[in-house]
């Protein structure tokens, strides 16, 4: 047989032998001793259920291939897999493959609530391992040399069941899709890759490209779309304290890793991070905390280990924060997430050693675009709400670098009209700022609840406009300036003490409010046509208790004060305050007689309002009360008003009866008629108050007495009555004095005590008012008779004809006459009716016939009664009559008819000379009984009535 016969039979049966081990023989072998080991390896459920090879091809496919772990914790399986050998390995002397093509893999996870995990034990000497070492390292490693020129998974699933959480989680990968191609580990060969996956619920996740080893290297690009986290919440249900209704994240960057380049390790690129459909609602409230259409971070960058980061824009898009506080002063976003106990999670640090470079970062642009934020506020008196637009927002420059600008603008808006921008630079090393804000347009009634709440009053209507800035010169001082007004403002309150107020316009000019030292000037300030009401209601006894405790209370506060408060004043500077047409009313219904204060045709200039300086400030001001014309100008420190201060004030025509329910309150008594007027000129100089004050009271007419416990009781019909002119006016000055520095001392005080004084002094010492208007200084209060006689001396004329001058400058009042009888009178009487005795038959002018009979008579008495008769020798004494007529005397009983018509006497002569020679009118002169006098005077006594 020939040769080429022999050897191709040879050849045939080998290629038999091989045909037949490689399709018959070797399939079950793989099938029994591989399914044998992985039943050892992984777990007896393991399974390989048919295994194929084409020796010629040398392939192998193995269908239905099962790995189950024991406790099912998890499984693989496979439909088909094929893997495909080049007959370039006999060359290469390494794996080539030409195919591995994995059909419909499976992979199930599955974390069982009895499952425990342990800690891997952290590699010792990890930490202090430098990065760059570990990655010289890794470029060093022997990787077996291997070639696939392609692998293919196809239609592959993740299936992930998480049991161990209080809701138990399943997240399910379908449509896994990857390709491998030309991967090879022999060096400087590049491998293109790519892997492609969606989930049930609709991310998809896409990786491509390049990876080479010795050295290690890959580039590529990452995309994960439409992930949802929500689904994810069994696994921050424990740390969130909020539901996250939906949240779709996406995020795509291509990247560079060169394990052969330490100082440029790895770069990322082009990266995208985002999420949509954002919504936050609190656990226990239906109702969202935060609603985000889309966030983006956009271009980002990242080097390592330079550890710089970068990108172009942040951009938060179309949403809405829901802020609330509770009663209790507890905000809704605060707690929201809750750390496990013990912290956060510590572990072996991923990179470590003294070359890593700081962080620097770069982002230049953050944008807000149409996003709100609603403010609500539980109050005791309701709930307040405020919704805030941000229409635009924009943060520019952003970097590690704090010197560096940033450049800030927004828009906001404030509830359907309110409007407001702001602009500028911040540097934040440096902490300064220039920043312009403009309001355009801002509802004071947004306000409304917090008013309610602290004021007790409703804003019902007004408007703010601002144009301004704030800066800051130096670290930490800030200075606030601009201009703007506050038009049509109208608020109001209830309850015991109702109020309105409102005005057409407040405006400032060149507001500069600065923070250290603390300070506030101003050009101007003008307010326009300001009205206010103010009504008090009685107040039951228990309120008005508790009102006065309260008032007790802050006047203890004030009292308890430190002294050198004035130190703590805040500097104020306002070049101008201007009030004009101006209007207040105070009704007042917490008395019997309702009263009402009207002031009206307000006009204020105050110039140079001042806490701090040395020059004064000045004040012009006019109005109406209750229709009465007023005036007031002046000069004072408003730092120190007790240091120097100069007041003028001219008050004209104020009708009196309005205020008759004070009146009665303070002095017992309503006032039925009368206006008054005023001028005052007051100066304050060094704590010492002066102050002149002409008052001017016409008609007053007194009405009925009232009841009050707190009525200082005077005589004020008697001071009213001395008071008053002919023509029924009241011209009185009332100059005023005190130190201001005696802290029990206020000027209230001084002019309270002042008119106090001048009521009881004139009350108590009437005719002293009298003499004055006579022009006399003489005690008109009485007038002197010789003893027993009735006769008008020059003496006596003067004081009454002072006193009717006086009564004739007040006609209202009546002069009560009492005659006065005194030891003197009686004298009188007992030695006319002795000498009427010894006259008896003696002619008139015949004194000696008189003395002749009065000297017998008298010695005969001393006779009588035994005395010797040196007792009665009188011839050489001068005082021989004295001494004659004493002797009788006591004898002598005075009748009192004649003491009577002594004291009419009197009366009528001194009624007679008011009534003839000065034209009194008799019902004005009252006669009284006589009285004898303890001081022994003899005349009349007056009084007033």
């Amino acid at each position: 047989m020939p040769l080429y016969r022999k050897l191709l039979i040879i050849a045939l049966i080998l290629t038999g032998l091989y045909a037949i081990l490689g399709f018959l023989i070797v399939p079950p072998l793989v099938r029994h001793f591989g399914e044998k080991a992985l039943k050892e390896q992984v777990g007896e459920a393991s399974v390989i259920t048919k295994v194929r090879v084409n020796p010629f091809l040398w392939s192998l496919e193995v269908e239905g291939l099962e790995l189950i772990e024991p406790s099912e914790a998890w499984s693989v399986t496979v439909n088909r897999a094929l893997v495909d050998l080049s007959a370039r390995s006999v060359l290469k002397f390494y794996p080539v493959l030409d195919m591995i093509e994995l059909d419909s893999p499976a992979v199930t996870v599955v974390r069982s609530a009895g499952e425990t995990s342990v800690e891997a034990p952290e590699p010792e000497g990890l930490a202090a391992v430098d990065w760059r070492e570990q990655i010289a390292e890794l470029n060093t490693l022997e990787i077996p040399k291997i070639r696939i020129d392609q692998l293919e998974v196809l239609d592959g699933s993740l299936d992930f069941r998480d049991e161990t959480t209080e809701t138990p989680y399943r997240q399910k990968v379908e449509s896994v899709t990857f390709s491998l191609s030309d991967f090879t580990t022999v060096v400087d060969s590049e491998n293109a890759m790519q892997f492609k996956a969606v989930t049930e619920m609709g991310a998809s996740i896409r990786w491509e490209g390049i990876v080479t080893s010795q050295p290690i290297t890959s580039s590529g690009s990452v995309e994960i779309a439409v992930l949802k986290l929500d689904h994810l919440s069994p696994y921050y249900e424990h740390y969130l304290l909020f539901d996250l209704k939906s949240a779709i994240f996406g995020m795509s960057f291509d990247y560079v890793l060169d394990l052969s380049q330490p100082e440029n390790l790895f770069q990322l690129s082009e990266g995208f991070v985002g999420l949509s459909e954002v919504l936050c609602v609190p656990t226990q409230v239906d109702d969202r905390i935060l609603s985000i259409q889309s966030i983006g971070l956009d271009s980002l960058s990242f080097s390592f280990p330079s550890m710089e980061v970068a990108a172009t824009r942040f951009a938060v898009e179309d949403g809405e924060t829901r802020i609330e506080r509770s009663a209790e002063g507890e905000f809704n976003l605060m707690g929201l997430i809750a750390l496990p106990e013990g912290g956060a999670p510590s572990g072996p640090a991923a990179i470590s050693g003294s070359t890593m470079s700081a962080l620097s970062y770069a982002l230049d642009l953050v944008e807000v675009t149409d996003y709100q934020v609603i403010w609500v506020d539980n109050l005791e008196t309701g709930s307040a709400r405020l919704e805030v637009g941000i229409p635009s927002a924009k943060v520019e420059g952003i970097s590690s670098d704090l010197e560096k600008p940033l450049q800030l603008s927004a828009e906001y808006t404030f509830g359907e009209t309110g409007g407001a921008s702001v602009s500028g630079t911040v540097i934040p090393a440096s902490r300064k700022v220039d920043i312009a804000v403009v309001v355009e347009s801002l509802p004071l009634s947004l306000g409304l609840p917090y008013s309610q709440e602290f004021a007790r009053m409703d804003i019902e209507d007004g408007l703010l406009h601002f144009k301004g800035g704030v800066k800051s010169s130096q670290p930490g001082v800030f200075a606030l300036n601009g201009s703007g007004s506050v038009d049509t403002f109208s608020a109001s309150k209830g309850g015991d003490s109702p109020m309105e107020v409102g005005f057409e316009s407040f405006r400032w000019a060149n507001l500069q409010a600065v923070t250290e030292p603390l300070s506030v000037k101003m050009d101007s300030i003008v307010l326009e046509k300001p009205v206010g009401a103010i009504t008090r209601l009685l107040l039951a006894e228990a309120e008005a208790a508790e009102t006065d405790h309260t008032a007790a209370s802050a006047s203890q506060e004030v009292a308890d004060a430190p002294a050198d408060a004035a130190a703590l004043l805040l500097e104020i500077w306002i070049g101008s305050i201007e009030v004009t047409g101006g209007s207040f009313a105070l009704k007042d219904e917490s008395l019997e007689l309702h009263t009402t204060t009207e002031i009206a045709d307000m006009n204020l200039l105050v110039k140079d309002f001042a806490t701090m300086r040395e020059t004064p400030s000045s004040l012009e001001a006019s109005s109406t009360v209750n229709g009465a014309p007023f005036e007031m100008n002046g000069s004072f420190y408003l730092g120190d008003l007790k240091k120097e201060s100069a007041f003028k004030l001219k008050l004209s025509d104020l009708p009196l009866p309005t205020f008759s329910s004070y009146s009665g309150q303070a002095v017992g008594r309503r006032i039925a008629k009368g206006r008054f007027a005023l001028e005052s000129d007051w100066t304050i100089v060094g704590a010492k108050l002066k102050a002149e004050n002409q008052i001017l009271i016409e008609q007053i007419e007194l009405g009925d007495s009232v009841e009050s416990d707190t009525a200082v009781r005077l005589p004020l019909d008697l001071a009213i009555t001395l008071l008053k002119d002919t023509n029924g006016a009241i011209d009185v000055q009332l100059p005023l004095s005190g130190d201001l520095s005696d802290p029990k001392a206020s000027v209230g005080q001084i002019v309270v005590k002042a008119c106090i004084g001048l009521i009881t002094n004139v009350a108590a010492a009437p005719f002293k008012l009298l003499s004055g208007l006579a022009g006399s200084d003489k005690d008109l209060s009485k007038v002197s008779f010789a003893p027993g006689d009735a006769f008008l001396s020059d003496d006596t004329l003067d004081s009454i004809n002072a006193l009717a001058t006086a009564l004739k400058e007040r006609p209202q009042l009546k002069l009560k006459m009492i005659p006065l009888l005194g030891e003197e009178d009686l004298e009188a009487f007992r030695l006319a009716q002795v000498r009427a005795m010894f006259m008896d038959g003696v002619e008139e002018d015949d004194t000696a016939k008189f003395l002749k009979n009065l000297e017998q008579a008298y010695i005969a008495k001393m006779k009588a009664s035994g005395a010797a008769p040196e007792a009665y020798v009188t011839k050489d004494n001068p005082e021989a009559e004295a001494l004659w007529m004493a002797a009788f005397l006591p004898d002598v009983i005075v009748a009192e008819t004649d003491t009577m018509a002594l004291a009419k006497a009197r009366a009528e002569a001194v009624k007679s000379h008011f009534v003839t020679s000065h034209a009194v009118a008799p019902e004005r002169l009252v006669v009284v009984d006589s009285e004898m006098s303890e001081a022994g005077e003899t005349g009349l006594r007056f009084d007033l009535e």
